[in-house]
């Protein structure tokens, strides 16, 4: 492919679309996406090679609380006024299943408009770039590549936080959190994988909010830890939810944590089903504000403490 080529390929795209140069193409060693969000902008990223010359992956991965994990080679973004920018690139799988492999990918579409539609582009919110939908030439299988600015999420990150570092992280939050009520959302999955840490020109310390996935959600949820006392009221009184033996499981897994105490104290006083009562009676199993203030407060203790609230 020629330069042409590669020009007209680009100028025809349409807002929403992204065209990916494959190494063939191109004849350069990586390959490279160009990107045009719903807005206009171009985007233009090399993605690096999938091990360092010390033959060791070139990985970067967030790590959840509960064991898994989202996985990322390293990317950068070329159009930059001030030179090439550090994103990670992750790629999406999607089910094989016509009619699931559309859900998943009208909710990949909803979490990634979200921030762009719902939200002010503030920095406290980290905004995520949806790439080119392709085949793999070997598997077959669906899959998209979303591209997203790297920043440390807190629980990676190597540096302790000082007063005010964690006085501006507080506020950003909770700005977060403000911004999102006054649009009528909750994000309903504070934790520190979800809150992610970088650098600005002057060397200070920043935070962003990310992983839109839980928002819209109509039952209150959260990782265990970072659960409020109402949210494991609500699912471990009634036996009949859905989330009743995921909660338990979790515990018996990553330990008790303070809100569970709350809730078996409750359950054991009151009885289950007169625990589940008062539970619906008060909206618990709904999402609520309070929740999210929870959650946040769970990680900054989380952060002091070194480990959830128990």
């Amino acid at each position: 492919m020629n330069n042409t080529q590669a020009k007209r390929k680009i100028e025809k795209l349409k807002p929403g679309h992204s065209e990916r140069f494959s190494r063939d193409e191109t004849g350069l060693a990586r390959t490279v996406c160009v990107v045009r969000d719903d807005d206009g902008e171009y985007y233009c990223f090399l993605e690096a090679k999938s091990k360092l010359a010390d033959g060791t992956k070139n990985r970067l991965s967030r790590k959840e609380n509960s064991g898994s994990s989202k996985i990322g080679k390293r990317a950068y973004r070329l159009d930059n006024e001030n030179g090439p920018s550090l994103y990670i690139s992750q790629v999406i799988k999607f089910s094989s299943t016509l009619d699931v492999m559309m859900d998943e990918m009208i909710k990949l579409k909803n979490e990634l408009n979200f921030p762009k539609k719902e939200l002010p582009p503030l920095p406290i919110f980290q905004r995520s770039i949806a790439g080119p939908l392709y085949k793999h030439p070997h598997t077959g299988v669906t899959q998209r590549v979303i591209y997203a600015p790297w920043k440390t999420p807190l629980d990676q990150l190597e540096t302790f936080l000082t007063e005010i570092e964690l006085c501006r992280l507080a506020i950003q939050m909770l700005q977060a959190i403000g911004h999102l009520q006054k649009g009528g959302h909750l994000h309903n999955d504070f934790k520190l994988p979800n809150i992610l840490a970088y650098r600005d020109a002057d060397n200070e310390l920043q935070f962003s909010l990310t992983d839109w996935g839980s928002v819209g959600e109509k039952i209150a949820l959260a990782t265990t830890g970072n659960e409020s006392p109402e949210i494991a009221l609500a699912h471990l009184s009634n036996k009949k939810s859905k989330f009743h033996n995921f909660f338990k499981e979790h515990y018996k897994i990553f330990g008790t944590t303070a809100a569970q105490q709350y809730a078996e104290a409750l359950i054991n006083k009151m009885g289950i089903e007169n625990a589940y009562k008062r539970a619906v009676e008060l909206s618990y199993e709904k999402p609520d504000d309070a929740n999210e203030i929870y959650g946040l407060g769970a990680a900054i203790f989380n952060i002091y403490m070194k480990n959830i609230p128990r």
